[in-house]
């Protein structure tokens, strides 16, 4: 929001420097930074007059001039442009002055001429890009007068507004700040109206269909207008907010726009169908074009202004091309309405479009005083700057009338919120300076009534949230000693969360996070099948729906980092999937998931031997680690559903699928160029969370030695190391604690045909004594004789 303080100081008077103005502002609330705008001539810039013209002896495109700048010499000046010529007006740039950072007029020989200064061109003094020619000056001028002269600058305040305060969206809301805190007065225009014209009920009609999205609608007619060009100092003031002119009625509501806050618009009356309005939600497959020339379609819930044969306009946001003023405009109809924040916010996100009116009319305006009052400014304008006559009333459609609320303050209650001792004649006083009225002054309470331009203000907090930023918020008291409050229940979901982060960092891999809002085609890609659900007011096509499943994004964070020649890539997510449900109440199922790619060699760069890719053997024994580390069994069940698979199993556990894990089809991935295999996997880590016995157990540093054997067993080549395995931890008796499978090897020549030999490390250790190698042989010769007689083992 930008302010100027030539048009602030209508309203209030300002005799502080701005940047102390500025800081006050933004410690009540409103941050802002003081600004210069318009055109900012550089110093030494002065207006001259071209006396002599000659050609330059050794450059035919050059000239010297002679250039009287109202001093005591005469300069010569070596100049390029085509145009210049004697008695010309020009802008002369004088020895010393900056141009730019890097560009300071000194005096130089141009092929051999003495050249003191330069004649500008329009790209030279930042007035343009046209390099043509120098700047020549209509009329006489004074020689020697500054060249900045010619141009206005002004200073504005750059406000951040935020959503909640939409009264502070205008010059008056500023005012009333400013008025708060320094105690000025803050000073409306007065308005007065000659109504000479005839009654306004036998010239227009209007009339509110849809009472919910527009609780209030006036009019006013002005017949006779003449359409012109608006005067300067308007146009001065509208272009320092940004806003370029358009005709004299267009300009005068913009103009009350930022005087006041509240949005008004303009009908050319004679364009509308039976001088009527008519305030209705569109019908279905109803289309308008606004002002912008763009064919809009229209939904059931938005609100529009119609006449009595089609729409005119998208209420609260744009007016429509049909009824636009122009310059053969002769009656107008002025509209100030209040209409619903909520329906002209989904209209305006709908269309995706933003207007300065929509901005203030989705945040809350005021149905009640400043509607008028803006309505009658505007008319008032409008009779100073395009003449006519204005009709007789004000036509005035208010069937539930909002009322003000009402709220207390307790004095007590400021100081033990705040910290601060704050009177109750300056609590007073601060309020009323806010424009809040007192309805009872009793011993400890105040009670106002709130005004409707302020919204967000409803119950005594926001009273003393008043208050306290009014009256500096930094006086607010250092904390002495800090309180800490603990939550009744730990949070077990948390930690268990963040012990898996550490489980996939410590293999090396890297978390993403994705958005999720996702296009279309991500989210019927989701290797879950779900139904997406579908954004009512999406920002973009590309984000108009909510991702259903971690894989598919975290393929989007591939293609970044292969297009970069970045090999290896490593990625997991943490996040919620949404699962559209008709059934449920919000029309949505989350589940909490785990997402993880790979496209790496196992070990990343290494001194030693070829890289080995980490296919989904690498992701399967990943999968055995971290449910082996929540106590969990499962089962693979292979799935031929998605075709774009090598390779594809559910994760059953509990009977339950609860993850998928697979190999990709890698042609599809040809333009990536993946070094490695990409492999996948997917698991529902919310529902794992259900199930697992959060309690940790600690294990004591084992009192004594432990003792190791090696045994490696030759076999057929069609027994299962898996069944090896579980054999000897099930026989391995009660001093068996740690079994691993360390080698595999398979040697024709060496082993025999078909053979193969499988290598396993035994740790064995007693909790309670020193083992002895005696006790650990026997179970080995056991073990060796149980394997023997089932799979046909010997050792190697």
């Amino acid at each position: 929001m930008i302010v100027s303080i030539d048009w602030l100081k209508d309203y209030i008077d300002i005799d502080m420097p701005l940047e102390v103005l500025a800081d006050k502002l933004t410690i009540a609330g409103l941050e802002c930074v003081v600004k210069e705008v318009g055109t900012s001539i550089p110093k030494g810039v002065v207006v001259g007059k071209v006396l002599e013209k000659k050609a330059h002896p050794n450059a035919e495109s050059l000239s010297v001039c002679k250039v009287d700048v109202g001093g005591e010499d005469i300069l010569n000046i070596v100049c390029g442009a085509p145009n210049v010529d004697v008695d010309q007006y020009v802008p002369v740039a004088t020895l010393g002055t900056q141009l730019t950072p890097d560009f300071q007029i000194k005096k130089v020989k141009l092929r051999g001429e003495p050249s003191v200064g330069m004649i500008c061109a329009e790209d030279e003094l930042g007035l343009g890009n046209d390099h043509s020619g120098i700047i020549v000056m209509e009329g006489e001028h004074k020689v020697g007068t500054s060249y900045g002269d010619y141009f206005t600058t002004s200073k504005i305040l750059d406000i951040d507004i935020t959503a909640n305060r939409p009264d502070a969206m205008s010059h008056w809301g500023v005012a009333r700040e400013i008025a708060a805190i320094t105690g000025k007065e803050f000073k409306k225009v007065p308005v007065k109206l000659d109504e000479q014209g005839p009654s306004i009920n036998d010239i227009a009609k209007i009339n509110i269909e849809s009472i919910d999205g527009c609780p209030r609608y006036t009019a006013r007619v002005v017949q006779n207008v003449k359409i012109g060009p608006t005067p300067k100092w308007m146009v001065d003031r509208l272009e320092a907010l940004g806003l370029r002119s358009i005709n004299n009625v267009v300009d005068a509501s913009n103009y009350v726009l930022m005087e006041t806050g509240h949005p008004l618009h303009v009908f050319d009356l004679d364009k509308l169908k039976g001088h009527a309005l008519n305030v209705r939600f569109a019908h279905k497959n109803e289309k308008l074009t606004t002002i912008d020339h763009k064919e809009r379609e229209l939904s059931p819930d938005m609100l529009l202004i119609c006449d009595e044969e089609e729409a005119i306009a998208l209420a609260g946001i744009m007016g429509g091309t049909e009824s636009e003023v122009s310059d053969d405009t002769v009656n107008v109809l002025i509209e100030s309405a209040y209409f619903t924040p909520a329906v002209i916010r989904k209209g305006s996100k709908q269309q995706q479009l933003s207007t300065d009116a929509s901005k203030r009319f989705e945040r809350g305006t005021d149905p009640n005083e400043t509607l008028v009052y803006a309505q009658d400014r505007l008319a008032s304008l409008i009779l100073e700057l395009a003449g006519g006559t204005l009709a007789k009333g004000l036509i005035d459609i208010y069937p539930k009338p909002i009322e003000p609320l009402t709220a207390e303050l307790r004095i007590d209650h400021v100081k033990r919120i705040t910290g601060i001792d704050i009177s109750k004649d300056n609590c007073k006083t601060t309020l009323e300076r806010l424009e809040f009225d007192l309805i009872k002054d009793e011993d400890n309470t105040l009670t106002v009534k709130i005004p409707t331009f302020r919204p967000d203000v409803e119950r005594e907090i926001d009273l003393i949230e008043e208050v306290l930023r009014i009256n500096n918020l930094d006086k607010i008291p250092a904390m002495s000693r800090m309180t800490i409050s603990v939550a009744e229940e730990y949070d077990k979901f948390h930690p268990f969360v963040t012990d898996m982060r550490n489980f996939f960092v410590g293999y090396g891999m890297h978390e993403a996070v994705n958005n999720s809002l996702v296009n279309e085609t991500t989210a019927m890609s989701g290797i879950w099948g779900y139904t997406p659900l579908k954004i009512l007011n999406p920002l973009s096509v590309e984000m108009n729906m909510l991702r259903t499943d971690m894989i598919q994004p975290l393929l989007g964070s591939l293609r970044l980092n292969a297009l970069k020649k970045r090999n290896n890539i490593r990625l997991f997510e943490l996040a919620n999937v949404i699962e559209k449900n008709d059934h449920s109440d919000t029309h949505a199922v989350e589940h909490y998931n785990l997402g993880i790619l790979c496209s790496a060699p196992v070990w990343g760069l290494n001194w030693t031997g070829e890289d080995k890719p980490a296919d989904i053997f690498y992701m399967k024994g990943i999968l055995e680690h971290l449910l082996g580390n929540l106590d969990f069994n499962y089962k693979l069940k292979e799935n031929t559903d998605r075709d774009e698979f090598e390779i594809l199993y559910d994760i059953v556990v509990k009977k339950t699928v609860v993850g998928k894990i697979g190999q990709y089809k890698m042609e599809q991935f040809e333009k990536l160029q993946l070094q490695y295999p990409l492999v996948v996997m997917e698991l529902q880590v919310g529902k794992l969370f259900n199930w697992t016995n959060s309690k940790k157990k600690y294990d004591p540093v084992p009192q004594f030695p432990s003792i190791f054997r090696d045994m490696s067993l030759v076999m057929d080549k069609t027994s299962k190391a898996a069944g090896i395995f579980n054999e000897i931890k099930q026989n391995g008796g009660k001093y068996l604690v740690d079994l691993v499978l360390y080698d595999v090897y398979i040697d024709d020549e060496k082993l025999g045909k078909d053979k193969k030999a499988l290598s396993f490390r035994l740790e064995f250790r007693s909790d309670e004594k020193t083992l002895k190698d005696e006790v650990v042989d026997d179970v080995m010769n056991k073990l060796f004789e149980r394997l023997k007689n089932q799979y046909g083992a010997q050792l190697r």
